[in-house]
């Protein structure tokens, strides 16, 4: 049973609360790539959603992105190469997106003060 709910800022806190403790972030992947989309909030620009669950990120994928497939990041990587990159090409980060819900749209470095781990 999913946790996410309509209030997004609980949606925010529980995607950095179950990366802390899981120590891995899910993405969807296809033959094609990285899910990505337009966003919905910023013009021009290309957001690329993640989830703090890989239940989370089949029951996206399942209803708006058949052709993919849950992949498991580390939290090492997410913080070292994903995000960096994502600030470097102006990409934002979608977290924990639900069907049934708004969408949240984050800038990376946000997310990785949030994540700080010093």
């Amino acid at each position: 049973m999913s946790k996410l709910s309509s209030d997004l800022k609980s949606n925010y806190q529980l995607f950095i609360e179950q990366i802390l403790e899981s120590g891995q972030v899910w993405a969807l992947q296809s033959e094609q790539g990285w899910a990505s989309c337009e966003s919905e909030n910023y013009q021009d620009t290309e957001v690329m959603p993640f989830w703090s669950d890989k239940n989370y990120a089949e029951i996206y994928a399942a209803e708006d992105w058949p052709e993919y497939h849950a992949v498991a990041i580390t939290i090492e990587s997410y913080l070292d190469d994903w995000l960096p990159g994502m600030i470097e090409d102006e990409v934002m980060v979608g977290v924990n997106w639900n069907p049934e819900f708004n969408d949240i749209e984050m800038e990376p470095l946000v997310i990785l003060d949030d994540l700080d781990l010093d």
